[in-house]
């Protein structure tokens, strides 16, 4: 649900977390999503596609969520190969990262 600007349809942190056992697939979600963020699903990739959607850059002329959202893709990759994961870890990771992606190169 979540992203391109819409106000959320509810802050995804908690649910997502209740799931992860592993500390490494914790620590991802933990960073991705903030209590008590309002845009889409609470996570970097709905910001992101808020910002690039109503043209929010920073002073540098880049998207502020740009930066932590391929940094945070690159840790989901990492963590998806090297953990020992749930299964269900692996669904949420895998659909976070899916979500990054698209908010990322627009795939």
């Amino acid at each position: 649900m979540g992203g391109g600007g819409a106000l959320s349809d509810g802050n995804m942190r908690e649910y997502y977390l209740s799931f992860m056992v592993n500390p490494a697939a914790w620590n991802v979600v933990n960073e991705l999503f903030r209590p008590n963020a309002v845009i889409g699903d609470g996570g970097t990739a709905a910001m992101l596609k808020y910002e690039r959607k109503n043209g929010i850059k920073n002073e540098k002329g880049k998207y502020p969520h740009q930066q932590k959202a391929e940094n945070r893709k690159s840790e989901i990759i990492n963590t998806l190969n090297k953990q020992n994961l749930t299964q269900m870890e692996r669904d949420i990771l895998n659909k976070i990262l899916m979500d990054l992606r698209e908010a990322l190169y627009g795939i």
